[in-house]
């Protein structure tokens, strides 16, 4: 759809002498953003002022300290988005405030910006926009800012959750509030095969999903429900990270290629004695192009033996090999955007979501079938294999922060997680953008639905205010 931007009477308040780029559109030297709905400008002049100066095209260029920007409307507008580009790490936190009639009102907070911070917010009137970089480390250079009203490109949105099949085990174990705002479900971890073309399930399984069929009719939903089949290995693959994964595709081959049609048969009777909708894999790594075509080939065959079959494959925005009749075969992609760190370590960050989103463009991969993943657990700085839940951190970090310190689960490092503000505005990016859905890993790691911190319901309100 075509772009459209307001045209604004901006000011710019700085500490120091200082100037201020300030365009709506444009991402030089970074990921596209893709084309989303705008509403009408509502005002056709625009003059700049910085430091009490007229200019005709400001800048605000390797500054090291606060600063504040406003943007002064002729009449007010409706917005619910602010895009602002920067280069430049030093900015550790920003500010955003709406002024009206009725005063002036915190509408936005975060943490740090790598290279674009997509602020969203609920649809709000306003006259004037006034954006605060509150805190500093060092220089930083905003490039870009852009005020908007973003419309949804996709009204048949997916929030996907991946449930570890033993934490759903007694109907305590269901979050209603949760549940009721889940369009699709992936159970996980009791489901596998071997390479002879062998399936295994847990009793477990069957009980999670009798759990779900409980809760389906309780809440009168209508779940899209995939059983996750992982690769049972019968040994230690031994060597670096990349032989193991040499090795391991070694004895999936055998499984979906050389046991293919046994193996198929298995999985496609288990899902239709469940009454399940599809099948999820997440075999990690498969490296060669040998290795997506085997892959790719199976999905084919399960799709050619039961054309109403729905097959998710999750991925990692590197290294994916399938063909274009392999990603035609494949009904979603989840895509892990998710154990990535971003130039200062920080876990999953807005940028490196953007960066791979940028990817599955390069690769010609449909948005509609992305479902953009959001993790529910923190990482370390350093990456070190240390996973943490949300739930038990998401009072330290409260609405507006991803990051945090102090001694838990064994470490004092800074722990980054997507916070309340992080996840609304991921969901947001996914709905302006054309992306066929969220995903989180894992259900279980969220604060209970009736607290205000709560991941799923930051996606609910996000898909809500669009």
């Amino acid at each position: 759809m075509k772009k459209r931007t307001y045209t604004l009477l901006f000011l710019l308040i700085i500490t120091a002498t200082a100037t201020a780029n300030l365009l709506s559109g444009g991402c030089a030297n970074q990921p596209d953003l893709p084309g989303s709905a705008v509403e009408s400008p509502q005002i056709n002049s625009i003059s700049w002022t910085v430091d009490g100066r007229e200019v005709s095209s400001p800048t605000l260029k390797n500054i090291n300290q606060p600063a504040t920007i406003v943007a002064a409307f002729d009449n007010p507008i409706t917005l619910n988005t602010a895009i602002i580009k920067v280069e430049g790490s030093g900015i550790e936190a920003v500010e955003i405030y709406a002024s009206s009639n009725n005063g002036e009102n915190l509408i936005y907070k975060q943490d740090y910006i790598e290279k674009i911070a997509y602020c969203t917010f609920p649809a709000l009137s306003a006259s004037n926009i006034i954006i605060k970089i509150t805190k500093v480390s060092g220089k930083y250079s905003i490039k870009d800012i852009a005020l908007k009203n973003q419309k949804p490109q996709n009204t048949a949105f997916r929030t996907t959750a991946y449930i570890v099949a033993d934490t759903l085990q007694q109907l305590d174990d269901a979050d209603e509030g949760h549940l009721a705002n889940i369009t699709d479900i992936i159970l996980f971890g009791m489901a596998t095969f071997n390479r002879n073309g062998d399936i295994r399930v847990d009793p477990l399984l069957d009980n999670s999903f009798n759990i779900i069929k409980k809760i389906q009719t309780k809440l009168n939903k209508n779940y899209t429900i995939y059983v996750n089949f992982l690769f049972e290995a019968d040994r230690h693959y031994e060597g670096d990270w990349n032989n193991r994964m040499k090795e391991l595709a070694k004895e999936v081959t055998m499984a979906k290629k050389d046991n293919k049609e046994k193996l198929a048969n298995n999985m496609i009777s288990y899902v239709k004695e469940k009454g399940c909708d599809g099948l999820a894999f997440d075999w990690e790594y498969p490296m060669s192009y040998k290795d997506f075509n085997v892959y790719g080939s199976f999905i084919q065959c399960l799709k050619e033996k039961q054309p109403d079959l729905k097959v998710a494959v999750a991925l990692a925005p590197w290294g994916i090999k399938f063909s274009r009749k392999h990603i035609e075969a494949i009904d979603v992609i989840e895509l892990m955007c998710y154990d990535l760190p971003d130039s200062r370590g920080h876990h999953s960050s807005f940028y490196t979501q953007c960066e791979a989103i940028e990817y599955m463009k390069k690769k010609k991969i449909p948005l509609s079938k992305v479902d953009l993943g959001i993790p529910f657990y923190a990482r370390p700085s350093d990456m070190a294999e240390l996973w943490t839940d949300y739930n038990a951190e998401s009072d330290k970090l409260g609405k507006y922060s991803d990051k945090a310190g102090g001694n838990f689960g064994g470490t004092d490092k800074d722990r980054f997680y997507n916070c309340y503000q992080t996840t609304y505005n991921k969901t947001g990016y996914s709905l302006d953008h054309g992306l066929g859905g969220v995903m989180v890993w894992h259900y279980s790691c969220d604060t209970p639905s009736d607290t205000s911190l709560s991941l799923f319901n930051a996606i609910a309100s996000a898909i809500k205010d669009r």
